[in-house]
């Protein structure tokens, strides 16, 4: 239930960051969009911005990164369970690159084939 908390929790909080510092406010949206994060979406699915809306776009970015932020501090909490909190936090750069590209791959073939309907 521990775990349940701190993931939930994590989730909550670092959304709300996303939310209130990046997506809320119009001049920081803007920023936003110019981000790296968007710019591999771009680049590598083609996407037009346009089309999928810069609010909708930036809450999903939002929601991704906010997921993997959660599951590694979700993963990096077990580990210290069982190992060290330096083992573990040696480890969690170990953890966020794959998960990174792997939810960024999902997230890139979503929006391409939604802006294909």
């Amino acid at each position: 239930m521990d775990k349940l908390t701190l993931y939930i929790s994590t989730f909550i909080f670092v959304y709300a960051a996303y939310y209130f510092f990046s997506i809320k406010n119009e001049k920081k949206l803007t920023k936003f969009m110019k981000g790296a994060e968007i710019g591999y979406l771009k680049s590598k699915y083609k996407l037009d911005i346009k089309q999928i809306g810069s609010n909708k776009l930036s809450m999903l970015v939002a929601l991704a990164n906010t997921f993997i932020i959660s599951n590694t501090a979700l993963l990096v909490s077990i580990m210290d369970e069982y190992t060290s909190t330096t083992i573990a936090i040696l480890i969690s750069p170990i953890i966020i690159v794959p998960m990174t590209a792997l939810v960024y791959r999902m997230l890139g073939n979503y929006l391409s084939k939604k802006e294909v309907k």
